[in-house]
């Protein structure tokens, strides 16, 4: 029996599976909520079958649900690439538009340099995103691509979720400390004040498990995931740091690098698209351009 079921019906449906609610959906589709609802309401009765559980807590997907949502991905991103391609065709001259998210030192330092060089062919929209949301936004088709970090065996499983990860960057965690010290070791700054990541954020796990490897805790004087605040506190107190390579590309007066001193620890950065997208053009050629301002770069 054929179904007439639309494709805005399925996004909407894809939406609410990646996003967790309703509401969530429709502002993403610019929708009202109980407009969303009346579509989902006419998609069950295109397909014959409940494919939502509604309560006082919400929705959450029956399994027809779940598996009508898993392929309205790929039908949704096959159409994606199909009038992407046409375009391309039938208008040579016009960019192919992605949206992509990404963390904030990866937007400054790799997406800023390639905006205008492929401005020809690919327009970037940049969403400021963590990668645990860069990861469900992507999921959710909010955004077609995401550059996320993560340390050593941190890495976020993307297999059940139909996406694609390759690596675009491995990069060394480095000791960072006042320009007026001149450690002999990590081990050797056991006593010493210091600036780490938040306890529960990546950066912070990854920092703390390289003190303890060599052999002690460290005592964090000030938390936080900003950089410039680790300068900051740094210039001003004599503390230590631990950031990746990425982060120092302009560290300010004062502040030295050590990278004699090995943590043995990397960070490493990829490129992240949905398994239909992984061969599109325009990611295919913003993937090139990245790994390419990489190398130029030095990092």
């Amino acid at each position: 029996m054929a179904h007439s079921a639309s494709l805005d019906r399925l996004r909407l449906l894809h939406s609410v599976a990646g996003l967790g609610t309703i509401a969530a959906a429709a502002r993403a589709n610019d929708y009202t909520a109980s407009a969303v609802s009346q579509q989902l309401a006419v998609l069950e009765r295109e397909v014959g079958t409940s494919l939502l559980e509604r309560s006082n807590r919400g929705v959450t997907l029956t399994p027809a649900g779940r598996l009508l949502s898993e392929r309205a991905s790929i039908i949704l991103d096959l159409v994606q690439t199909a009038l992407a391609d046409v375009g391309q065709t039938a208008h040579a001259e016009a960019p192919t538009t992605v949206r992509v998210g990404a963390f904030p030192t990866a937007i400054t330092s790799m997406l800023l340099p390639v905006i205008e060089p492929l401005a020809g062919s690919v327009r970037i929209q940049v969403v400021d995103l963590e990668p645990e949301h860069a990861l469900a936004a992507l999921a959710a088709r909010t955004i077609d691509a995401a550059i996320v970090d993560h340390y050593d065996d941190d890495r976020p499983s993307t297999a059940a979720t139909g996406l694609d990860q390759t690596t675009l960057l491995v990069e060394p965690i480095c000791l960072v400390h006042a320009s007026n010290r001149r450690p002999r070791s990590l081990e050797s700054l056991a006593g010493s004040s210091w600036v780490l990541g938040g306890a529960a954020s990546r950066l912070g796990r990854a920092t703390r498990g390289i003190c303890n490897a060599a052999g002690f805790t460290p005592d964090v004087v000030v938390e936080s995931d900003d950089h410039q605040v680790a300068f900051d506190v740094i210039t001003s107190i004599g503390a230590v740091t631990l950031l990746p390579e990425l982060a120092l590309r302009d560290v300010p007066r004062g502040v030295t690098v050590s990278r004699r001193i090995e943590t043995s620890a990397v960070r490493r950065i990829d490129f992240v698209t949905r398994h239909v997208l992984y061969r599109n053009a325009a990611l295919v050629t913003l993937e090139d351009a990245l790994r390419r301002g990489d190398q130029s770069s030095g990092a």
